[in-house]
């Protein structure tokens, strides 16, 4: 019961403190950084409460990380963050209707394609669930992860590689393989769609950090009726980050393990 009550305070105390920095700073840019570090520090105490671990939040039902979750996790990070902070500026403010925020069809899209890789990774990957996988594909893996073969046919679904226990699970899971046949190797789908999501989320945390800036109560008398939407993205972002997801799914869906044939 104590350990309960304890995880409720932290919680209360953890979203109270999101709330309270995103109105009480005269400073949007601050306001926005400090309500990202507490949305983080949620995720952080969810998976320490749930898993056991700092990073319990990526980790899938296999006992790996997850490359879909934490595109989510980001995403929700950031634009959670930022749309708090521009509805509570507005209500700090006096702003009429401060719930009138614009968000433009492309945010949309673009928090839709996370979505859907993160629906559809699974729904994907459920039929390979099913298969049996060939022995000498698992004896193959047994040298090239240098893990035993009974280890690793024991803790499988299917054709897709899983790890004992959620403590096994490790960053590079997000780069490697999900089936037995090419978990030993790097996953380039992965890579590509990692590294498209950095440069996009940097790039919109730096316009999101400039549009707040414009709102700096000690620089200049600004017309917080104008902070009524977050940054949007461009058509070519939006469609960069969807070929990227759509190419990372079909890799998904495509066999790479020799299946039972008995």
């Amino acid at each position: 019961m104590k350990s309960q009550a304890f995880r409720a305070l932290t919680l209360t105390l953890l979203i109270a403190a999101t709330l309270w920095f995103s109105y009480w700073s005269a400073h949007p840019q601050r306001a926005w950084l400090l309500s990202m570090l507490f949305v983080a520090a949620l995720c952080i105490v969810l998976g320490l409460w749930i898993m056991k671990l700092p990073l319990g939040i990526l980790i899938s039902e296999r006992n790996l990380m997850s490359l879909s979750r934490l595109q989510l996790v980001v995403w929700t990070v950031v634009i959670f963050s930022g749309y708090l902070v521009v509805l509570m500026q507005r209500v700090l403010h006096n702003v009429p209707d401060p719930l009138t925020i614009n968000i433009d069809p492309n945010l949309w899209a673009v928090l839709g394609i996370s979505t859907a890789s993160f629906v559809g990774t699974p729904l994907v990957l459920s039929q390979k669930a099913q298969t049996n996988v060939n022995p000498q594909a698992v004896q193959a893996a047994s040298v090239a992860l240098q893990e035993t073969s009974s280890s690793i046919q024991q803790n499988a679904q299917g054709t897709l590689y899983a790890n004992t226990a959620a403590k096994d699970a490790s960053i590079t899971d997000m780069f490697q393989g999900d089936e037995i046949g090419n978990t030993a190797y790097v996953d380039i789908s992965k890579v590509q769609m990692f590294l498209l999501t950095i440069f996009i989320v940097a790039a919109y945390c730096n316009q999101l950090y400039h549009l707040l800036g414009a709102f700096d109560s000690s620089l200049v008398h600004a017309d917080f009726s104008a902070l009524n939407s977050l940054p949007a993205f461009s058509t070519s972002e939006v469609q960069l980050l969807g070929v990227s997801h759509a190419g990372y799914l079909v890799f998904k869906a495509v066999g790479h393990t020799q299946a039972n044939s008995q």
